[in-house]
């Protein structure tokens, strides 16, 4: 018991706030409420609660059964029973939890890419008539200008979501792709150009951008944990 709880025998007061110390802060209260339940229904005490060891401040999970002595109106009088140190247990099933979590993240990750990739085929299907009649518009050398900003942002747009299912499709394939330089010019003006047909024609966009800025580098994404 006083290896256990990491006492020497003449430090550990058998009394109830001797007990209640050793008790984690955070398993306290329901320590002590399966102990005043035990006490209030005359039953045993069962409870599991964590303790801290003084010596090097490791945690322990400990499981405690004891046999409540009453006097002859009932009132207790004393507790006696036995405690277990289940650490290695409690910590071999968190693992195996651990381990469960990561193999149904991974299962769910499996899944989404291979729904991403069946997606991704579909949006191409979908694409390829909008690219290629887009194309073929912009081929009419008598297309008033009005139609043919139309038909460069329809082929624009087009091709920004054809880069897009590209990057679904080495999602779902697992592939990395390489980094390059990205010119942060061009992709506002596309954004902008893109943007306003959905917005009221109340609303007016002032586009200032610096045509002198470098390309940037895109960051490369943290993997989440």
């Amino acid at each position: 018991m006083f290896q256990i709880f990491d006492f020497a025998e003449d430090e550990f007061p058998n009394t109830y706030e001797g007990w209640r110390q050793t008790v984690h802060p955070e398993d306290l209260a329901k320590a002590e409420t399966d102990l005043t339940e035990a006490l209030e229904s005359l039953e045993s005490f069962h409870s599991s609660f964590r303790i801290i060891h003084k010596s090097d401040k490791s945690v322990h999970y400990i499981e405690a059964h004891a046999h409540i002595v009453r006097d002859e109106d009932g009132h207790a009088v004393e507790v006696f029973g036995v405690n277990w140190d289940i650490t290695e247990s409690k910590l071999a099933e968190k693992e195996r939890e651990d381990l469960q979590i990561q193999r149904s993240h991974s299962q769910r990750l499996e899944t989404i890419g291979t729904m991403a990739g069946g997606l991704a085929h579909d949006l191409n299907n979908i694409l390829t008539p909008i690219m290629g009649h887009s194309d073929m518009i912009l081929e009419d050398k008598s297309l008033p200008d009005y139609l043919r900003e139309d038909a460069e942002a329809i082929s624009t747009g087009a091709l920004r979501a054809r880069e897009i299912i590209e990057k679904i499709l080495s999602f779902s394939q697992k592939k990395e792709k390489k980094r390059g330089t990205v010119f942060v010019q061009a992709l506002i003006k596309e954004a902008v150009s893109l943007l306003k047909p959905a917005i009221p024609s109340r609303i007016q966009l002032d586009l200032d951008v610096d045509g002198d800025c470098p390309p940037s580098l895109p960051m490369p994404r943290r993997s989440m944990s």
